[in-house]
């Protein structure tokens, strides 16, 4: 007979802990979507992809990544609860993310190739600064037009810093500059 009362309210106790956990208040996965949507969009870029983790708890403190795809590049951003009361969440990208353009402005100023006028083209629209990737962008001299080269980029931290080499296709050294 105690055998009856003791699965009953095992049965219960399981049932009021499942019952809290529905009422706990969530973070709106569809609606924190819409808004990195936007503001990638305000920042002049374009996910086709976001997904952010179901059932993220309203709660203070509560950090936890969405990931989005900008232009075929995963593009994690990490979010935070800073007011649950209002439903306040902030958030950044994990890393810094480079647009091409700033590396093809960028990359022609450097003392290093003074003098030559390097055009370059990144296959990518926007570059992750995960620490250890390496990105290779065509380049090339408009006085040596034939001359194909690669601009390596290695990113060395996820703070937009990194380190370059600019090489022909096939890896000998650069062509000279242009007297």
């Amino acid at each position: 007979m105690s055998m009856r009362r003791t699965i009953p309210t095992l049965v219960l106790v399981l049932l009021s802990l499942g019952a809290c956990e529905l009422f706990e208040n969530k973070v709106s996965k569809d609606k924190l979507e819409a808004e990195l949507a936007k503001w990638l969009e305000s920042n002049s870029l374009s996910a086709t992809e976001i997904v952010c983790p179901d059932n993220q708890k309203m709660e203070k403190g509560n950090v936890f990544e969405c990931n989005c795809k900008v232009g075929g590049i995963d593009v994690p951003v990490r979010v935070e609860v800073t007011n649950p009361s209002d439903g306040t969440v902030e958030w950044k990208t994990k890393y810094v993310t480079v647009k091409h353009e700033q590396i093809e402005a960028a990359i022609p100023l450097l003392p290093e190739l003074a003098g030559r006028q390097i055009k370059v083209d990144c296959p990518e629209r926007v570059l992750v600064s995960t620490p250890g990737s390496e990105w290779i962008c065509n380049a090339s001299d408009l006085a040596a037009p034939d001359v194909a080269m690669d601009l390596k980029i290695k990113f060395a931290d996820g703070e937009g810093n990194y380190d370059w080499s600019l090489e022909p296709k096939g890896g000998a050294a650069p062509a000279p500059a242009a007297p």
